[in-house]
Formats: C-alpha cells, sequence, structure tokens
C-alpha cells in the first residue's frame, strides 16, 4: 500500500469507527478526499474501495459511499481493531474477540494435544522459550505470547479455525498493551502458558483444554480489572 493511499485509508477508516461520519451517512465525494489528502482521484477511488472491502461503507454507483452498521465491519481486519481499539469502545471488541477466543481455542487446544507432531511441539517450546527469556522487552515477549497461540492453532490441524484464530491474533497483537500485566508474567503469565504446553506435548487433551481455559478466565479478568489496578 503506497504510503500516501495507507495514510489516508488509516484516516478514513477512524473517523468511520469514531463516528465521525454516521450510520447510513455518505463519505465524502472523491474529489473532495482527493483534494483533502492531496491525492488523485484514482488513488481516492482506491481508498474508498479499500473501506468497502472491510465492509465499513456500501458503494452505490452514481451516489458514493455509505457508512454500514457496525455489526457488518470486518473487525478481524489489522487496521479496523486497532482503530476500535484505540477509542473509547475498546472494552467491547476485547469482550468479544475473548468470547470467540474462548469458544474456538479450547477447542483447538484440545485437538492440538491429540494431533500436535514433533515440528508442532518444536515451535511451541521456541516460543515459550522466547517468552521466558528474562532480557526479552515487553514487545518481544508479548510477540513470542502470539508466536505461541499461534502454534497452537496451527497444532490443532483445523484450517478452518486456525485461519479464523490466526486472523484474531493479528489484529490483537495491537491491545496486547492494555492486557498485558508485565509484573505479573513470572508469577501468573509464564506458568500459565507452561501449564497449556506441558498438557499438549503429553497429548492430555482433557488437562490441555482446562489449562486454556484457566489462562483465558485470567485474561478476562485484567479486562474486567478497574484502571488504577492494571499498572
Amino acid at each position: 500500500m503506497a504510503r500516501l493511499h495507507e495514510s489516508a485509508v488509516r484516516v478514513l477508516i477512524k473517523d468511520v469507527v469514531t463516528g465521525q461520519y454516521e450510520v447510513g451517512e455518505w463519505l465524502p465525494r472523491e474529489v473532495d478526499i482527493a483534494e483533502t489528502f492531496g491525492i488523485s482521484r484514482g488513488v481516492a477511488r482506491e481508498c474508498i474501495r479499500a473501506l468497502e472491502e472491510r465492509s465499513l461503507v456500501l458503494v452505490r454507483h452514481g451516489r458514493g459511499a455509505q457508512v454500514l452498521d457496525p455489526r457488518k465491519w470486518d473487525v478481524l481486519d489489522e487496521l479496523v481493531a486497532s482503530e476500535i481499539l484505540a477509542g473509547p469502545t475498546s472494552t467491547g471488541l476485547l469482550s468479544e474477540f475473548l468470547e470467540c477466543r474462548r469458544g474456538l481455542e479450547i477447542e483447538a487446544v484440545g485437538l492440538a494435544a491429540m494431533r500436535a507432531g514433533e515440528e508442532d511441539r518444536a515451535r511451541l517450546h521456541a516460543a515459550f522459550a522466547q517468552m521466558s527469556n528474562e532480557s526479552a522487552s515487553e514487545e518481544e515477549y508479548l510477540r513470542a505470547d502470539v508466536a505461541f497461540h499461534e502454534a497452537l492453532v496451527v497444532a490443532s490441524g483445523n484450517r478452518a479455525m486456525a485461519q479464523t484464530l490466526l486472523r484474531m491474533h493479528q489484529a490483537l497483537l495491537c491491545a496486547r498493551t492494555p492486557l498485558a500485566r508485565p509484573q505479573r508474567r513470572r508469577e501468573v503469565g509464564l506458568p500459565e502458558h507452561e501449564r497449556i504446553l506441558l498438557a499438549v506435548c503429553a497429548g492430555d487433551q482433557r488437562e490441555a483444554k482446562n489449562a486454556m481455559a484457566d489462562h483465558l478466565d485470567t485474561v478476562f479478568a485484567y479486562l474486567n480489572e478497574p484502571l488504577a489496578l492494571r499498572d
């Protein structure tokens, strides 16, 4: 995505998801978007198409682009998710993501315990080793955390489940900071992930699912903590 195009798309997405344009409202015309961002009408048209691909707007030929109901938005898209999660309605989307993870990831880890091969287990151990690195920055820890969960869903062998969860994990990466508790990494985060790892590698489906359920309960509890307790 060209820099000017990307910048314009990000601003337009932000304007839509933050309510600058209400549901049913028309976005500015291509010529006005082009003038606002200093881009050509062709690039402006591509920007509108980018919003349409994310189900933020419906393009009506001869009339323009009309903002769609938020229930239709592609919230698994990284750009859409990042703008929502940076705004005042972030908690609602995070809660939806966590509900979806609970529904899919607990089952996925059970399948991983049954199906994980040598390469899958190696990826899990490598990701956990990165998480356990005492010199790792918080960003490095969070990326290793994502890699660990991605390795789990790939090991499930269920492509539909994996593709859904992989998109969600990437969308959530920009929101890991609000859910991160660096001060609890050694006490809570690592032991919970190690429990999942050991259960999957032992082929213990019940323990793997219980361990994932307990871990997601912890994350839900973080989301519901008062702001004063998050630091």
